[in-house]
């Protein structure tokens, strides 16, 4: 399998389900030194420049470990997905 860049990218195959959370962890470990991972669902639409602007937030707070974009609902209303850590 190749992502969006071409390079190939490791499928992992861990033998049963282990849910959205422990399987997306698992996947991103599979990565090893990636600077930036994307998770998201397989229905996401990304907005253009979405990617280049969540980059930017962390380059520009470099304490900060994760970001996550506005999330809206089909008829533009805001859907209440943010979380302080």
């Amino acid at each position: 399998m190749r992502g969006v860049d071409g390079q190939p990218v490791p499928v992992v195959v861990p033998g049963r389900n282990l849910g959205y959370g422990a399987g997306a962890n698992r996947g991103v470990a599979a990565l090893g030194d990636e600077e930036l991972v994307l998770v998201c669902n397989p229905d996401l639409v990304v907005a253009p420049h979405a990617v280049e602007r969540l980059s930017a937030a962390l380059d520009a707070h470099g304490e900060t470990a994760a970001v996550g974009p506005t999330v809206r609902e089909a008829d533009g209303r805001r859907y209440p997905s943010a979380r302080r850590f």
